[in-house]
């Protein structure tokens, strides 16, 4: 059985969720070219906020 989900999921219950805690939060930078929140945790793999959501999900990244 797969653990990965649960550790997202554990992961983001330290994350603030709501955008106005995101200025306050040093891992949280705004993209003005991609119109979105981007957290980088301190082990190094990066969420981005979904509005619609209202919650982070996991980046995944694709390299050419």
């Amino acid at each position: 059985m797969d653990s990965t989900p649960a550790i997202h999921e554990t992961a983001q219950s330290g994350f603030p969720q709501s955008p106005s805690e995101f200025d306050s939060d040093p891992r949280i930078s705004f993209s003005k070219l991609e119109d979105k929140w981007i957290l980088e945790t301190e082990e190094g793999p990066e969420y981005e906020y979904i509005n619609g959501l209202k919650r982070w999900v996991p980046v995944v990244g694709t390299k050419l």
